[in-house]
């Protein structure tokens, strides 16, 4: 019996979704930029809770107007939890607690709830070190792959499954920074070490779904008739792990939506972050590795 659904016979509107989706994440990364959290900048980080509503734009009038210390930079934000995020350039120990002192002066008692001080060597350190934790991951997932499918018969290379195995996670990698991209612009989400940690886990999961495809794909080549074409392989190894991969999706998901709802305030991007990218994820095995490795054969 014919499948309902033609993946690859419809690689064109896969490809098309993906290219938008990607196209408008891309332009959200250079239009809002990375709202980067203290890991990543040079400076003082200050989480305050006010007892006095104060907005952000008040808290920054009152300290440019602050002519004891020269205090450049400076960038306030409030949390969904209520408190006030405020940066600035790096203080000493002194000019810190002046600026404390100012705005207990003018807004009564202040609970501190962290004050970080990021030195340049550790905030560029450890923007290196982000970077290449992602492409370790990336190079090594496409050895392995390489290596595991070395085997694989009817001319296909293993590179390509390697290479078509980083694209799909590269697209789901950057439809979840494109999002968070517009969070931090409109949310005031951060770009921090947990969201590095997202995105490696976010890369390891949409690997092991493309080779769980990739993997029956294999073995439906080994066994295939010489009168059945690449196309209908592919097409027969998708809709025979399609199931397999959407319940594991969902199995996931139910776990981080109770975490995301029910767990501690302090992961809740994180694990939105996991969210974001299972759901692609499972989208690019499906919809984006197979069809690109078919497309990429046949062109051969």
């Amino acid at each position: 019996m014919q499948p309902t659904l033609n993946i690859i016979k419809n690689t064109k509107i896969w490809f098309t979704c993906s290219a938008i989706l990607i196209v408008l994440s891309i332009l959200s990364m250079i239009i809002f930029g990375f709202n980067l959290s203290s890991d990543f900048v040079e400076g003082n980080l200050y989480e305050l809770r006010m007892q006095e509503e104060v907005t952000p734009q008040e808290l920054t009038a009152t300290l440019q107007d602050f002519e004891e210390v020269e205090i450049g930079g400076i960038d306030a934000k409030r949390t969904s939890a209520g408190s006030m995020i405020l940066r600035m350039k790096r203080l000493d120990e002194e000019e810190s607690e002046s600026v404390i002192n100012l705005l207990r002066e003018k807004y009564g008692e202040i609970e501190i709830v962290q004050n970080r001080s990021v030195s340049p060597v550790f905030a560029q350190t450890f923007k290196q070190r982000a970077v290449k934790a992602l492409l370790f991951a990336l190079g090594a997932i496409i050895l392995y792959i390489a290596f595991a499918f070395r085997k694989v018969s009817r001319g296909i290379s293993s590179w390509k499954m390697g290479v078509s195995a980083i694209v799909a996670l590269t697209h789901d990698v950057i439809i979840t920074i494109g999002i968070f991209a517009v969070l931090g612009k409109f949310a005031g989400v951060e770009f921090n070490a947990l969201f590095i940690t997202a995105l490696l886990t976010i890369m390891g999961f949409s690997v092991h779904d493309t080779i769980v495809v990739f993997d029956r794909f294999r073995e439906n080549l080994i066994g295939k008739s010489h009168e059945e074409t690449l196309t209908e392989t592919a097409e027969k190894s998708l809709h025979q792990t399609m199931a397999r991969s959407i319940n594991t999706s969902v199995s996931t998901l139910i776990v981080l939506l109770a975490l995301l709802f029910l767990g501690s305030p302090s992961i809740f991007w994180f694990v939105f972050a996991l969210v974001i990218g299972i759901i692609v994820g499972t989208y690019s095995s499906i919809f984006v590795a197979s069809p690109l490795l078919v497309l990429w054969q046949k062109k051969k």
